[in-house]
């Protein structure tokens, strides 16, 4: 009998404890669960960024960085979120080779070491990276919702960009047409503002704007009661249809900007040390630059997509602190 109540109090201790611990758990929390296969040249540790806009998918700072997680011999590794806010943002997780500082992000080709997606404290996130060259290239979601969605706009984008590069300019140029269409079309159909918003920068819509201006002019309209830092950017970069009433502003903006650029100029000591920055693809994409290349010329001269040449022209860009081709060119 002594022995039955003894037995019967280190049970219910373990009961009451077993309870304390489960109470003290959130089973609703957010999480990304992931599973990663790379090779040994890989770190054992991913990171997890936080991107205000979609500009940002091409840029690295430490500043960006939120979170790090170990990966572990098979591949598993876990970040929670529930530090996150409630409103969806786009977030990044990269990974670095061992000779690497935390902070490289390698944009195209076979180590590309980085995918975008969407998330929110209360998102549970699980998925597997196939491949090891590039290690983020094969995604697979096990739920179909917005990043599933966000995914299919990422593989649709490689897939063709990987026909156009080994084809002629001809084929090239009607690959990437009907790339953009296909990408307008998810953007119109979407009802995720960010997926919805992610097809239209991976479309080419700063040039072909006024040639769609009745698309886009809809475009914003349905979205215009979204007030984020994703939408804000997107609205400015539109470029703005000339018309008789702006002549003044532009030629006052012109003076500013010869200003601006002559100031700039006493600054070329500085600009050297940041072109130090640059890898050996975007230095020569910047020498291409500062001839007045245009993305085609640059994707005929390395037999290279046309948004993977947007996104080193983006990271060129960025790492130079310069907004435009033509700072470069000046």
């Amino acid at each position: 009998m002594k022995f039955n109540k003894i037995l019967f109090c280190k049970i219910s201790v373990i009961f009451i404890l077993s309870s304390i611990n489960a109470l003290g758990q959130n089973p609703d929390y957010g999480r990304i669960q992931g599973q990663i296969k790379v090779d040994s040249s890989w770190s054992s540790e991913i990171y997890l960024s936080y991107l205000s806009t979609f500009s940002d998918i091409h840029s690295m700072s430490s500043e960006m960085i939120i979170g790090n997680s170990k990966i572990d011999s098979i591949g598993n590794f876990e970040f929670d979120l529930d530090f996150l806010p409630e409103e969806q943002k786009l977030y990044r997780l990269h990974i670095s080779k061992k000779a690497d500082s935390k902070t490289s992000l390698i944009i195209g080709g076979i180590n590309e070491n980085y995918f975008a997606f969407i998330a929110n404290r209360n998102s549970k996130i699980k998925f597997k990276a196939s491949s090891f060259n590039p290690p983020f290239r094969n995604i697979f979601f096990e739920t179909q919702n917005e990043n599933f969605e966000f995914q299919k706009i990422t593989n649709l984008v490689f897939k063709k960009d990987s026909i156009a590069s080994i084809s002629g300019n001809s084929k090239r140029n009607f690959i990437e047409d009907r790339l953009n269409e296909e990408l307008l079309t998810i953007a119109d159909s979407s009802k995720n503002s960010l997926v919805s918003l992610y097809a239209i920068y991976k479309s080419n819509f700063e040039s072909n704007y006024i040639s769609n201006e009745k698309f886009y002019k809809s475009y914003l309209n349905k979205w215009s009661k979204i007030d984020n830092s994703y939408f804000n950017d997107f609205r400015k970069k539109l470029p703005l249809k000339k018309s008789k009433n702006n002549i003044a502003r532009n030629i006052i903006i012109s003076i500013i900007l010869i200003i601006i650029g002559y100031a700039l100029g006493k600054l070329n000591f500085t600009k050297k040390n940041r072109i130090k920055r640059l890898s050996v693809q975007e230095r020569k994409i910047f020498d291409l630059l500062k001839k007045g290349a245009t993305n085609k010329d640059i994707s005929d001269e390395f037999n290279i997509g046309i948004s993977t040449v947007k996104s080193h022209v983006s990271s060129i860009l960025n790492k130079l602190n310069v907004k435009s081709r033509r700072e470069i060119m000046d």
